[in-house]
């Protein structure tokens, strides 16, 4: 399978601009990583990583970052100091969006909000709730 994704991304790489953008849709989500399909292609590529949901990536205290809806449109790339990885540059719309300030992370998804704190369980509220 590694092989075949090398394949896939060196048929994406012919341009020589030193980054490169395709629109995609997304077609699966996998933990920290998803799978997209390039528009107006066949070309299915899976193990993108959703930046800042990548459990190995170390972030910084703050963050924002959101996980794309199956079936929104999402752009990839490449960057010259990154040959051979594709990476996931801009989502267009998420199912959930994730915010990140020391060790507090508020998660927004559907109608609820929760609150993750180190130490403590989550807390879940209906969004409704804080109108």
């Amino acid at each position: 399978m590694q092989a075949n994704r090398k394949t896939l991304i060196k048929q994406l790489e012919r341009q020589t601009s030193p980054i490169r953008v395709w629109p995609a849709v997304v077609q699966s989500i996998q933990g920290d990583t998803c799978s997209v399909q390039v528009m107006h292609t066949a070309l299915v590529i899976d193990g993108i990583t959703i930046p800042a949901l990548d459990s190995a990536d170390p972030m910084p205290n703050q963050y924002l970052a959101g996980r794309p809806s199956i079936g929104s449109t999402v752009l990839i790339g490449t960057m010259q100091n990154t040959p051979g990885e594709i990476l996931l540059m801009q989502i267009i719309r998420a199912d959930t969006v994730f915010y990140q300030a020391n060790d507090t992370q508020i998660a927004f998804s559907g109608n609820s909000l929760t609150v993750y704190q180190s130490g403590s369980e989550p807390k879940t509220v209906p969004l409704q709730s804080l109108l």
